[in-house]
């Protein structure tokens, strides 16, 4: 268990300022790094647990990071 806004919050920066040009994050169930990303006004953070969904919310919404569910993706998929 981790606070985790304190390492969400330095990568959505880091797509914001133009550091990064896509991010991405890693939590149990995905939502609560998407919510706090997405409080960031350049962030367009997609939840994605299926390689289909991150390229269909790359393609139609513009995503720059995405947010995937550790508990429900396994390591094969991840990959």
């Amino acid at each position: 268990s981790v606070d985790y806004p304190d390492f969400v919050h330095p990568a959505a920066t880091s797509v914001e300022n133009g550091e990064n040009e896509l991010g991405i994050l890693i939590c149990g169930s995905g939502n609560g790094v998407q919510i706090t990303a997405n409080k960031h006004q350049q962030i367009r953070c997609a939840l994605c647990w299926m390689p289909e969904i991150a390229s269909l919310a790359r393609q139609h919404n513009d995503a720059n990071m995405i947010s995937i569910p550790a508990r429900f993706v396994s390591k094969e998929v991840a990959i």
